[in-house]
């Protein structure tokens, strides 16, 4: 997954997509998680090259994987929203065994604002 918005590694929204090809949003606060934009299906399988967009547009997040559109959700008070913040790599393998995550083409692009 990708770490959007990251005040520290105890304080940060999540882009999450699981090997069998779902996809959710979610919000750390004090190591405490929860979901924004509940999982949905992306339609991809184990192994499959993923696309992530988030747009970030003051207080709220638009998620798209592969140009799918899953959502847009508020971003909660106490999040630095469009001013920024750490971006990172998130990755967990369960019982289905070791994982890769290749990370290629990263662009970060600002409308100045």
């Amino acid at each position: 997954g990708l770490a959007l918005l990251a005040q520290d590694q105890s304080n940060y929204i999540s882009v999450l997509i699981t090997g069998d090809g779902f996809a959710m949003v979610g919000i750390t606060t004090n190591n405490q998680s929860k979901q924004l934009l509940g999982w949905s299906s992306i339609g991809t399988s184990f192994k499959s090259t993923n696309t992530i967009t988030a747009i970030v547009n003051n207080q709220e997040i638009q998620l798209l994987i592969n140009n799918q559109d899953i959502g847009t959700t508020a971003i909660p008070s106490g999040y630095q929203g469009a001013n920024g913040g750490f971006i990172g790599l998130l990755v967990q393998t369960g019982t289905g065994g070791p994982a890769t995550v290749d990370f290629d083409n990263l662009v970060i692009t600002s409308n100045g604002k």
